[in-house]
């Protein structure tokens, strides 16, 4: 969501890699605007839809969050005694 109006799909997967930049030398912003005017949105959104309808045969499913295995952000998360409420 920006001040200009929420986005939806592959727009909003294209708008948040141009926010991150997880390896220097992978420039994300230049290859999402790249992507986005080379391929159009009804392409961009049908294969969203297709890795979102499938993302568990992709993925799998866990009952665990994968990216914490060794407590590394246990700061980030609300305490499940706070978040059960009274």
């Amino acid at each position: 969501v920006r001040t200009d109006g929420a986005y939806t799909k592959s727009d909003a997967i294209l708008g948040i890699s141009e926010e991150l930049n997880p390896l220097p030398f992978v420039p994300m912003k230049p290859l999402s605007r790249l992507a986005s005017g080379l391929v159009p949105q009804f392409l961009r959104d049908l294969i969203y839809d297709g890795v979102a309808d499938n993302r568990y045969s992709i993925m799998g499913i866990r009952d665990e969050c994968r990216f914490d295995a060794d407590g590394e952000f246990d700061d980030r998360f609300v305490d499940d005694g706070l978040a059960s409420g009274p």
